[in-house]
């Protein structure tokens, strides 16, 4: 059975927060036909940091079974990306689906910092399927984020979408649901 590994947001999870309702809607839509992880990550509503967020994350992929996707929300998207630029692609990704993904800034080696790593481009330019989706009036992580991405790893893709803001808890999320059924 297909699998998806889904790395929310940062801040509270609850009912109607964060991504939660992002998931609810992908859960409804994509259950039982693919099974969907979504581990809590480490001290989302306090502080989170990039090297428990990184360590949770890669240890989250290394569990996976193929064929799997991963699909990550705002923080979530930026930490799946950093974890993807530390190895080859993992045997059995099916792609990578990231909504509203900020850009952290220039090229880093601070472990610290939820920037990319130096020569990142490259790394994620060898996964099958690298898909950005964001929604035109996100004032989190708008336009531009996304963009700085795409322009930079060769066949990332990135889709527009219109009225979801940046949580994606309004507005219909099947064009999501789609692109994440299409890795499959």
């Amino acid at each position: 059975m297909p699998q998806i590994l889904f790395i929310h947001s940062a801040g509270p999870q609850g009912d109607n927060e964060g991504s939660a309702p992002l998931l609810s809607d992908l859960r409804q839509a994509l259950e039982p036909a693919i099974a969907i992880v979504a581990p809590a990550m480490p001290d989302t509503a306090t502080n989170p940091t990039a090297k428990r967020w990184d360590a949770a994350a890669a240890s989250a992929i290394a569990a996976m079974q193929s064929p799997y996707a991963l699909v990550g929300h705002s923080l979530g998207a930026s930490t799946l990306l950093r974890c993807l630029t530390a190895t080859d692609p993992p045997p059995g990704l099916a792609g990578v689906v990231l909504i509203s993904a900020p850009w952290w800034g220039s090229p880093t080696d601070d472990p610290d910092s939820f920037a990319m790593p130096p020569g990142f481009a490259k790394r994620l330019g060898q996964l099958p399927k690298l898909l950005f989706i964001t929604s035109r009036d996100d004032e989190i992580a708008p336009r531009p984020h996304a963009q700085q991405y795409v322009e930079a790893i060769k066949g990332a893709e990135l889709k527009l979408l219109n009225g979801h803001g940046h949580e994606f808890a309004r507005g219909s999320n099947i064009p999501v649901i789609e692109a994440i059924r299409d890795l499959f």
